[in-house]
């Protein structure tokens, strides 16, 4: 839920100002906005996982599948730089190298010959 009512919004926002909308589209001031509040509720969630390593604790749960998808977009198309939040970093590392979310990027990352 943190995720839909913090990140969500600003997260698609950010990602529509940078990377989807055509150029002419794009607004550099709603782009601005909108990473400020991303970079806001990074630095919670940075703090956050200071104290653990997952959301709910020790163990990952859906609600870190929910908010590492949210930030995957973001990190994988290098729109926001990640490497100033050293426990978000490690934590998103821990999401994205699971079995299952190595498969589920496969199927987004491959490039074909």
């Amino acid at each position: 839920l943190w995720g839909a009512c913090e990140l969500d919004e600003a997260m698609v926002d950010l990602l529509h100002h940078r990377l989807t909308y055509a150029p002419s589209d794009r607004d550099p001031a709603a782009a601005e906005r909108a990473e400020a509040k991303v970079q806001r509720s990074l630095e919670y969630l940075d703090g956050q996982l200071a104290r653990r390593p997952y959301l709910l604790r020790y163990e990952f749960k859906l609600a870190d599948l929910c908010v590492s998808s949210l930030i995957y977009s973001a990190w994988y198309n290098k729109v926001i730089d990640l490497a100033r939040w050293t426990h978000l970093t490690i934590w998103l590392q821990n999401c994205l190298t699971r079995p299952a979310a190595l498969r589920a990027r496969g199927l987004r990352e491959y490039s074909p010959p």
